[in-house]
């Protein structure tokens, strides 16, 4: 198999845990608004899931599939990812679409799909619009130097930390937790099927929902 990266390669693993801290920030985000403390372990999981991105698009034997699995995903869980949030905005599923294109754009060259990858979800207010597109070049650029991309990375995140004004810019600092997952070679080999991360994000949404409205 060609080297791609150096950094740790232990997807299921790296996915396991962007999926645990994805599920306490959202149980913090619908249950616990005021605690801060699921924002900033759900932080961790958003650059675990683009990392996870880069590793499946040099794996993958074919990215239009890979993006139609995402895609599908993203619809089946748009509804309810807009009840529980109540908000009206594509859910992360899309973004992570924009991911994988910005990984094939800096890989084939394709400069001009640059430009629509910050513009469209911008405009149609992707969740992490814009930040993805500097941490696909962080993790693409970087993913032979550990000591590189935690520098890079951590310079990008102390902005949340100087310039913010707001506790969850406090917490989008601590973004930064998840570089170990990435630089450690854990090599747990934990075998899960690929549909389980799949499926995960559609199915725990809406058992929140229902959770949400048996508590109203």
């Amino acid at each position: 198999m060609k080297e791609y990266t150096k950094l740790n390669t232990d997807t299921n693993f790296i996915k396991l845990i962007a999926i645990i801290t994805m599920t306490i920030d959202h149980i913090g985000a619908v249950f616990f608004e005021n605690c801060l403390i699921f924002r900033i372990i759900g932080r961790i999981a958003f650059p675990l899931f683009v990392y996870s991105i880069m590793i499946g698009y040099f794996n993958t034997k074919s990215i239009k599939k890979y993006i139609l699995r995402l895609f599908i995903i993203g619809l089946l869980s748009q509804f309810s990812y807009s009840m529980l949030f109540d908000i009206y905005r594509p859910n992360v599923m899309f973004t992570l679409i924009c991911v994988l294109l910005g990984y094939y754009a800096l890989d084939k060259k394709k400069w001009w799909i640059l430009p629509i990858l910050f513009v469209f979800p911008f405009l149609l207010n992707f969740e992490y619009a814009i930040v993805f597109l500097f941490l696909v070049c962080i993790f693409y650029y970087c993913r032979n130097n550990g000591l590189l991309l935690s520098i890079f990375f951590i310079l990008f995140y102390l902005n949340y930390l100087f310039f913010g004004t707001t506790d969850f810019n406090f917490a989008t600092f601590f973004t930064i937790l998840c570089l170990p997952f990435i630089l450690i070679n854990t090599n747990f080999n934990i075998k899960i099927n690929k549909y389980v991360f799949y499926l995960y994000y559609p199915v725990h949404i809406t058992i929140l929902l229902i959770i949400k409205s048996l508590l109203v």
